[in-house]
């Protein structure tokens, strides 16, 4: 399995800071010495970090998944928004086969879908339909630009 140089350096580092088990886990509870909880992992990390970026109610069992998938979803999402070629999703995802990939996981962001729609429109508008919203779109900044002015008495 591929793992990014940069992931790869953040786990050693966490790893160096990490309690000390028999099993080298990376995620201890300090007095067990056993996996924390994922709840506890939930609770006290992944919720508070999702908020901070704007993400309400991340955790394990976000779209109705266990942990592994929500992660997965999210995964192949950003690996699509990226224009990831689809091959590259299924061998990145490990899929047998690209319906897996395609139909199960991932959604687009909303932002990724207009982007499409408006470079689709581009393709297929008349050129003198596109010169008039160009100018239209001038004009209204234009106007958003000028003060107004009143007259002094």
């Amino acid at each position: 399995m591929f793992l990014d140089s940069k992931l790869v350096s953040v786990l050693e580092d966490w790893h160096e800071r990490c309690v000390e088990t028999p099993e080298a886990w990376l995620f201890a509870n300090a007095d067990t010495k056993r996996p924390v909880h994922g709840d506890a992992i939930q609770k006290d990390y992944l919720r508070p970090a999702g908020e901070k970026i704007g993400l309400q109610g991340v955790g394990w069992h976000s779209f109705r998944h266990s942990f592994r998938h929500s992660f997965r979803h999210t995964y192949r999402t950003l690996i699509d928004d990226i224009g990831t070629p689809l091959g590259m999703q299924q061998r990145l995802m490990r899929h047998a086969d690209i319906k897996t990939t395609m139909n199960t996981y991932g959604s687009a962001f909303e932002k990724t879908k207009r982007r499409a729609n408006s470079r689709v429109a581009a393709l297929v508008l008349p050129p003198a339909i596109k010169k008039q919203l160009k100018d239209r779109a001038k004009e209204v900044s234009l106007k958003n630009l000028k003060p107004e002015t009143t007259a002094i008495q």
